[in-house]
């Protein structure tokens, strides 16, 4: 099915950027390239550098990396590694037999003399155990498959497919589809299944839902293979249409089996492993549920303690925090923030007149990220305070101007001003024992991203916490805690506006609707969570978490549209 995504495209670009696909490398002697298993893993004391990121190994070379996914944990100041239950020390050999590796340098004798590949770099050896090399390399054959839409009119072609054995899972390809919609691989006689990497394309502003109910497609690879496979794509048409009002206002008892449906409903759609949804009405929390699993692979069910990341919603919580501090008279957000403490980065005399105000609603004139000159240096886009462009290295700036003017780190900052006097848990803004084990994986086409782990807070999109929190949060904004309400009108005020209508006050998203205003905060995250935090005037509202990159469509106009405002 084919649809208009005009609206929400802007949205979608601040997260598809990001989008990439498996990245794998290919050996010098053209072997298949995709998924190889390890044998063993020796941790040779030459290599030191090793980084603990939840539930994965991540060994780092100079270019390379090494991944084995499995319990870890580092003792003796990281110089002793605990992998699945085994002790890995110095040049001591550690099964990991059955977790994913990559392929790197290898010699033609060692491929022809055992079938087993070893790979040598800074001190690590691995053995790789691959069972497709155990057959004849020349008893093989190159097929070409071609895929054809159903309906012609849908352009182009999804990215790639997967190849695995039906007789060892083990053997694993991933091969590109051209633009002419064809794929060629050289693969031994035997027994394949054929699977989309992701199911669904994009054509221009159009997003089609292929259904995957059609695959996997078995491939018999032997001497009588047709030159060339075809392979049908059908697709899936969209669920339900929405009503004409939101589900909130339907009636005075409200049947939360109906949004556990929308939720799961849209999950499958979209494939999204993993929701968290909180919903507010008569500024409470009215209903709080979860759905999914946290990583795909490992399948461990989303719970009341499981840790999303929040990405630019953390901007929000450090707006209040900047607020607070601005009551008290411990920052002027008129006053240029170079007068506190000067940035070395900025190459630009217009940058004195950047103030907290300009920060706060995305005014100062720093594109989100910079690009910095060979000194290390970034010039201003526009002269601050004159016109929109969001920017997370300006938050980043501020922070390290209260940092300064408080002697304090942020983390204490945020306690003191957020926390605390919110009676707010479950959000935390660093590395942590408690994110290393109750956080979410991200997902980006089907592969679960490495847990997130930052040494200091980032005030832009470091944020990880439950969408009770996050309610609970939005609660006290709704209900006017914390500050005066001269300094919430100052916050929730229009100081900045986009081209598609948002308008922002100082941290805040802010809309006008039939409704009434909406204020909130969306955010979204280079690992593949997306996440939006929504209330009302009328005391409406609700936050959503979802650990995929098209959780977008969920948590932003469709559920929006759903709980509050009906069908537009």
């Amino acid at each position: 099915m084919l649809l208009s995504i005009r609206t929400f495209l802007i949205y979608l670009l601040l997260f598809l950027y990001s989008t990439y696909g498996f990245t794998y490398q290919q050996d010098k002697f053209n072997l298949p390239t995709g998924y190889f298993y390890c044998s063993e893993i020796i941790w040779n004391s030459k290599n030191q550098n090793l980084e603990l990121y939840g539930d994965n190994i991540i060994i780092n070379f100079r270019d390379n990396k090494f991944k084995g996914k499995g319990v870890a944990t580092f003792l003796e100041n990281e110089k002793t590694i605990i992998f699945n239950g085994q002790l890995l020390k110095k040049d001591k050999k550690i099964n990991v037999k059955g977790y994913k590796c990559s392929i790197h340098q290898i010699s033609k004798e060692t491929l022809l003399k055992n079938y087993k590949i070893h790979a040598i770099q800074d001190g690590i050896e691995i053995k790789y155990e691959d069972s497709i090399l155990k057959n004849d390399l020349n008893d093989s054959i190159k097929i070409k498959g071609r895929f054809i839409w159903k309906n012609e009119l849908i352009k182009g072609y999804p990215k790639k497919i997967i190849i695995t054995s039906t007789t060892n899972s083990k053997t694993h390809f991933v091969k590109e589809i051209d633009s002419l919609g064809t794929f060629e691989s050289k693969l031994p006689y035997g027994k394949y299944n054929i699977t989309l990497l992701q199911n669904y394309h994009w054509m221009g502003e159009n997003y089609i839902r292929i259904d995957d109910n059609k695959f996997p497609k078995e491939l018999i690879v032997d001497k009588k293979i047709a030159s060339e496979i075809k392979f049908p794509l059908d697709t899936i048409g969209w669920p339900k249409q929405l009503e004409q009002k939101g589900f909130l206002e339907t009636s005075q008892k409200l049947d939360f089996q109906k949004v556990d449906d929308f939720i799961l409903k849209r999950m499958q759609f979209f494939e999204i492993p993993g929701t968290s949804i909180s919903i507010i009405k008569d500024n409470k929390i009215v209903y709080t549920q979860n759905y999914g699993v946290t990583n795909i692979e490992t399948q461990n069910p989303v719970s009341s303690k499981t840790l999303f990341e929040a990405g630019s919603i953390t901007k929000l919580i450090f707006a209040f925090a900047v607020m607070r501090l601005y009551e008290r008279g411990v920052i002027d957000i008129d006053k240029p923030l170079y007068e506190y403490f000067p940035s070395n980065e900025i190459e630009d005399e217009r940058y004195k007149l950047l103030t907290a105000r300009h920060v706060l609603s995305h005014q100062s004139g720093m594109a989100n990220w910079p690009k910095k000159n060979e000194n290390g240096k970034f010039k201003l886009l526009f002269d601050p305070g004159t016109k929109y462009n969001y920017s997370g290295k300006a938050y980043e700036y501020l922070k390290e101007v209260i940092e300064f003017i408080t002697s304090k780190n942020m983390a204490i900052i945020l306690q003191e001003e957020v926390l605390s006097p919110l009676q707010i848990t479950d959000m935390y803004f660093e590395k942590n024992d408690i994110i290393n084990q109750y956080g979410a994986n991200g997902h980006k086409n089907y592969e679960p991203s490495p847990i997130f782990m930052t040494q200091r807070p980032m005030v832009s999109y470091s944020l990880q916490t439950t969408s009770e929190a996050l309610a609970e949060f939005a609660i006290a904004l709704m209900q006017k805690k914390g500050l005066t309400k001269k300094t919430y009108n100052e916050m929730f005020k229009i100081h900045s506006e986009r081209t598609d209508g948002t308008n922002w006050g100082l941290g805040v998203r802010i809309e006008k609707t039939e409704l009434g205003y909406s204020f909130g905060h969306s955010g979204s995250t280079s690992r593949g969570f997306i996440s939006n935090l929504v209330f009302y005037e009328n005391g409406m509202g609700y936050s959503i978490l979802t650990n995929n990159q098209m959780g977008g469509w969920l948590a932003m106009n469709l559920l929006n549209e759903y709980l509050i405002t009906g069908k537009k």
